[in-house]
């Protein structure tokens, strides 16, 4: 992959808007910069990321959807299905016969990277792990997630940063922090269910 510096960017005309508090995340989280496209814009950078990994769809003969992304916090965000609800707590319920929370209520969704199924949404693949479930009818999103929209925690760059900040291998476990600080020890590793 070619270097580029701002002056490089600014001679081309791109946007030098610098973006991504996300990066310096990264950084703080302990990746290496030097494993980092260069981020100056989301377009730019969307483009350094999809030359990196294929992103073509693969055959899918029943491979698990793995995790992609390095950690979670505790609880689920405020703006999703669960307003802000404990992992833990969620899966609790789940199991609870009591309860009329199912496997059902969880849209899982994923994406073909690498000709591996990474899952976008990984706080609920966590808590069904979590629950020794698997997802109900998961969606594959590849192709359809929105591009380069940073506040869109869904978007193809954002699930492909998380990616990077696991150095670009999905994997079958998530570590769980103590909270949503990024720096936050781990509770627990939550392994996929098989």
């Amino acid at each position: 992959m070619a270097e580029f510096s701002r002056d490089s960017l600014a001679k081309t005309g791109r946007s030098l808007k610098p973006l991504f508090s996300y990066a310096s995340k990264i950084k703080s989280a302990g990746a290496s910069s030097a494993n980092l496209p260069v981020l100056y814009d989301s377009k730019f950078a969307l483009q350094q990321l999809k030359r990196k990994y294929d992103l073509t769809p693969a055959v899918d003969t029943g491979q698990p959807i793995l995790f992609g992304q390095k950690a979670v916090s505790p609880a689920f965000s405020k703006a999703g299905h669960f307003k802000g609800a404990d992992i833990d707590t969620v899966a609790e319920d789940l199991l609870n016969p009591n309860t009329k929370l199912s496997v059902e209520a969880f849209y899982v969704k994923y994406i073909w990277v690498n000709g591996e199924k990474v899952v976008v949404n990984n706080r609920s693949l966590t808590t069904l792990s979590r629950a020794g479930m698997k997802p109900f009818r998961p969606e594959d999103m590849t192709g359809r997630l929105s591009e380069a929209d940073m506040s869109d925690p869904d978007s193809l760059l954002n699930v492909l940063y998380r990616l990077e900040e696991m150095g670009g291998k999905p994997s079958t476990r998530m570590p769980v922090r103590y909270s949503k600080n990024r720096n936050s020890p781990i509770k627990r590793v939550v392994e996929l269910s098989k």
